[in-house]
């Protein structure tokens, strides 16, 4: 399928590359060492000439040797720093043009802490379109203050784009989203979304204990707030069971 070829043509893409950094290493440190034995061998040619004529003894030659030795040692390490900087630059680039991106909701200077709730959400003539396509046109409902609320429609009717408008992952192109009277938008972003839980269609479970999957979204938590997690999350009775209990 479509995504086996991607990752095949990038996978070939990455292999190509590295033969072709194995090839230059090869020609590359060869070549240094070379450079470094023709050295040598000029030094010792012309130290035995010294030597024969007496105008350098066989200690000097010896300690010249050994002097040219250590400076030979830095220029090998200096090949392979060459190739570690090439490959930090490549990386550098890439946290750069992270770090350029820039986020297309901004917190207003004014916005406060998610207020304490007792009546809901309201949306209210809300409309949002991806680019040019308008996705949700003129919508209007509440969502009541502790009770389930659910969001029916075909593929594509937009109920993935609403529960991304109340987490304000994207800002409304028209109307307004209320929790009881305090507008979204002058909630900070990090309050609002500590305050919204996600439980995705996919499980995912971390390499470790029970208790380690459970306080993953909240490190610290004490023993009572992950015994209430596992109880809403009906596996309290099963961690019970197990020899281990949370450590399992």
């Amino acid at each position: 399928n479509l995504e086996e070829e991607r990752f095949e043509e990038n996978s070939n893409r990455n292999k190509r590359d590295l033969i072709q950094v194995t090839h230059n290493m090869a020609i590359f440190s060869p070549l240094v060492d070379l450079v470094n034995y023709i050295g040598t061998a000029i030094i010792l040619t012309l130290g035995a000439y010294f030597v024969i004529h007496d105008q350098l003894t066989v200690g000097q030659l010896v300690a010249y040797l050994s002097y040219v030795s250590l400076l030979q040692n830095p220029i090998r390490s200096l090949t392979s720093l060459l190739n570690q900087l090439q490959e930090s630059l490549v990386s550098y680039g890439r946290i750069m043009d992270i770090n350029q991106v820039k986020s297309s909701i901004v917190e207003d200077k004014g916005a406060i802490n998610f207020p304490k709730i007792s009546k809901g959400i309201n949306l209210e003539n809300v409309s949002f379109a991806y680019e040019k396509e308008e996705t949700i046109h003129d919508i209007t409902f509440s969502i009541p203050f502790g009770k389930t609320t659910a969001l029916v429609g075909r593929s594509g009717s937009g109920k993935t784009t609403i529960t991304k408008l109340i987490d304000r992952l994207y800002d409304l192109d028209n109307g307004s989203i209320k929790f009881d009277r305090l507008d979204i938008k002058k909630i900070k972003l990090r309050s609002l979304r500590e305050n919204i839980a996600i439980v995705s269609q996919d499980t995912y479970i971390v390499d470790g204990t029970i208790k380690d999957n459970i306080i993953y979204g909240k490190q610290g938590a004490s023993e009572e707030d992950i015994w209430q997690a596992a109880e809403m999350a009906d596996i309290a009775d099963f961690i019970h069971q197990q020899t281990k209990g949370m450590n399992t």
